[in-house]
């Protein structure tokens, strides 16, 4: 990533632009990782280097924003599954972003549990969001607990206890369609046929219920990160279309 600024902040949030700098005219890319990815700071989450799963995906698309002007700040949010604490730490990258006087509008990216905690944050702070681009969604937070094992202890975690109802009304996407809607003409939606942790009807019942554009393919939830599943000029695109 010759061509471009890498910048560690704290050790758990990155900055990426191009090398002469970020158009300050232009709303920055606050990129929220998935709760696979929550596991230490941000230079493990998101490597320079292009390593480990899913990596080669988010430098490339990382490149192709920057390249169009963007600065994307990607902070460390560990597996919230919109949770406050999660929240919290958006809250704390938008005012980075006003003290380097950025746009008061930010643009949201997130995939997986970090789609969830986008949508938390946009629905809550609609004002600052010019636009989310959400790829393989987590919208459904109850029901991942109740279908899969793997997740539970992970949700549990960011809730501070076994999910209750008001967990759900306060967290989960599924339970806030009225909140997120007002917002639909904001939201992209990104996912695969091939999902087996957020299988395919899951982001549709989303999608219909809210009224937001998508864009379907044959990705699963991992290879979703792959360049060769889609073009990663789509973001970029839908950005500049929000400005």
């Amino acid at each position: 990533m010759s061509n471009y600024r890498v910048e560690a902040l704290n050790n758990n949030t990155l900055i990426i632009e191009r090398r002469q700098g970020a158009l300050k005219s232009l709303p920055a890319v606050i990129f929220i990782h998935g709760g696979a990815d929550s596991a230490g700071n941000a230079l493990t989450i998101i490597k320079p280097s292009g390593t480990g799963v899913g990596r080669n995906y988010e430098n490339e698309v990382f490149k192709s924003i920057a390249d169009a002007g963007y600065r994307v700040i990607a902070p460390a949010v560990g597996a919230s599954f919109g949770a406050t604490a999660g929240q919290n730490i958006i809250d704390s990258t938008y005012t980075r972003l006003q003290t380097d006087l950025f746009p008061a509008k930010v643009h949201l990216m997130g995939g997986s549990a970090g789609a969830c905690l986008a949508l938390n944050w946009m629905w809550r702070n609609s004002a600052k969001v010019a636009s989310a681009f959400l790829y393989v969604p987590l919208v459904d937070v109850e029901a991942l607990y109740n279908r899969d094992n793997t997740f539970r202890a992970a949700i549990e975690a960011a809730y501070g206890h076994v999910p209750t109802q008001t967990d759900y009304d306060n967290f989960d996407p599924s339970h806030n369609h009225a909140n997120i809607a007002p917002q639909a003409s904001k939201i992209k939606v990104w996912y695969g046929t091939n999902d087996t942790v957020i299988p395919v009807g899951t982001p549709e019942a989303f999608i219909t219920a809210i009224g937001c554009e998508s864009t379907q393919t044959a990705a699963n939830h991992f290879n979703g990160y792959d360049p060769l599943y889609w073009n990663r000029q789509e973001p970029v695109a839908w950005f500049n279309n929000h400005p």
